[in-house]
């Protein structure tokens, strides 16, 4: 199906007409639009004699490529999934036989399956499944962690009714508001693990005695209740360190594959969604102002080098269209379009420059090569951002470059001694990758045992961490 569609009713309809043999063409035809929702609604809830039923739910195109094996370990234990797309772009370019289109609010209306999956928290799932999230971050975020802090620690925080969804993405972060929606929460490190339970000690529940240090502050709910269902709050949550699911196939599939002489650069993208609107985020992100320069200052030290800028998934059109325009001289340039299925060429891949995108980490930990993370504003960046977990664990896998020219003298250093910094990048992976190559076998088992939990078939005895809301 690679025809183009600009209404996402008409792909709906031929959807319904496909999934039905093609012997309701007229009906669905006349179907008006709320009327198609409904039935695909109806054809998604049909249980077709597997025991469980898992929907992986990808609002954008981005986010597809975040679970790794864990679909397939599912399928291992006799589950169905269901692939559950957003977008059209998301829907059309997968290959994923059962997939279905989500538009509107369809999300909250889905029923007949056991669990949906996301990989990043969200306020608009169904209320019958278990929840699960599946973070996207391989190793740590970059500025949550002392925000979270902030408001566990600062003394005298105004709690105060907070009068729009923006205010409260900047006061409290969607991490905070929505990460109680869940059931089972499956992450990646133990950075992440930490910062998920002090939100979840701030958002009223038991996690105190895993937590360092005595925090003094928690949200009050009635500050957010008129902008955030807090009533479909979960009453208990399990925090399970699976690992990172993604990590599983660049372990097992690309461990073998040589380095060719590439080096890609993957920064953090343009933000179309409001969570990087703070003064941190635009303060480090470095495609707008440094990209061009940065990309003709490799092409010309490094002219036996393919030079690859690979923008993420969802980066603005004009951004990559800019420096295609105005690097179209530079001939051992290349911009790839791969977006968030990367591990082909990040297996060929020398080096991998970077801001501060999660990409850095995932690539070290994933293919286990150095990263150059490249931070025009590192002289001014706040100590608590200097101290956080991603910051102090750059060094581990590479090297800081504060102008162009000396992310050209770190790739120079790099390359001239590279198994000193193979060593040292493996060093990092062996502390850090949480059951490297099986984290999705992991997160399957959880699933199925939070599932049959759920029905009361087994209990799911010490897998993860139960909390319980205070």
């Amino acid at each position: 199906m690679h025809c183009k569609f600009d209404d996402p009713t008409d792909l709906l309809k031929l959807i319904l007409i496909e999934k039905s043999g093609h012997v309701q063409i007229d009906s669905i035809g006349a179907m008006h639009p709320l009327e198609l929702e409904e039935f695909e609604l109806h054809c998604i809830g049909k249980r077709t004699g597997y025991s469980m039923r898992i929907g992986f739910f990808c609002p954008n195109e981005g986010f597809a490529g975040n679970f790794g094996y864990l679909p397939l370990e599912l399928e291992n234990h006799g589950c169905e999934v269901l692939w559950l797309f957003g977008t059209i772009a998301g829907y059309l370019e997968s290959n994923h036989k059962n997939k279905w289109l989500i538009i509107n609010d369809m999300a909250r209306r889905i029923y007949g399956i056991d669990a949906i999956v996301t990989a990043s928290v969200m306020d608009c799932l169904p209320n019958g499944p278990l929840h699960v999230l599946h973070d996207h971050l391989s190793f740590a975020h970059f500025d949550l962690e002392g925000h979270i802090d902030r408001l566990l620690h600062s003394t005298g925080r105004e709690n105060r009714a907070l009068s729009s969804l923006r205010e409260l993405f900047n006061d409290l972060s969607a991490f905070v508001a929505f990460l109680p929606f869940y059931d089972l929460i499956l992450t990646p490190s133990q950075a992440i693990t930490d910062l998920t339970l002090k939100a979840l000690y701030f958002s009223g529940y038991d996690s105190l005695p895993f937590l360092s240090g005595a925090p003094e502050n928690k949200l009050k709910l009635d500050t957010i209740s008129h902008l955030v269902d807090v009533k479909s709050y979960r009453d208990n949550i399990t925090v399970f360190q699976s690992g990172y699911c993604k990590l599983d196939a660049p372990i097992r599939q690309y461990g073998n594959t040589p380095a060719e002489n590439i080096i890609v650069f993957a920064p953090t993208p343009n933000d179309t969604t409001g969570n990087k609107e703070n003064p941190l985020w635009t303060s480090v992100l470095v495609v707008n102002s440094h990209g061009v320069e940065l990309l003709r200052n490799l092409c010309q030290n490094f002219p036996d080098y393919k030079i690859i800028f690979k923008p993420y998934k969802d980066e603005l059109p004009e951004v990559v269209e800019n420096i295609r325009r105005k690097l179209s001289d530079c001939t051992n340039l290349e911009i790839d379009g791969c977006g968030s299925m990367y591990w082909d060429l990040y297996s060929r891949t020398k080096i991998l420059i970077s801001d501060f995108s999660s990409t850095a980490y995932t690539f070290a930990l994933g293919i286990g090569r150095p990263v150059v993370f490249f931070s025009p504003n590192e002289d001014s960046l706040p100590e608590e951002a200097l101290n956080n977990t991603y910051c102090r664990n750059r060094c581990k896998i590479g090297l800081v470059a504060k102008t162009t020219n000396e992310v050209a003298k770190a790739i120079s250093i790099m390359i001239g001694d590279y198994h000193k910094f193979l060593s040292r990048v493996s060093d990092f992976r062996q502390q850090n990758c949480v059951q490297p190559g099986y984290a999705s076998a992991a997160g399957a088992a959880a699933i199925v045992s939070a599932i049959s939990e759920r029905r009361k078939e087994q209990p799911l005895g010490n897998m993860g961490i139960r909390l319980k809301r205070s």
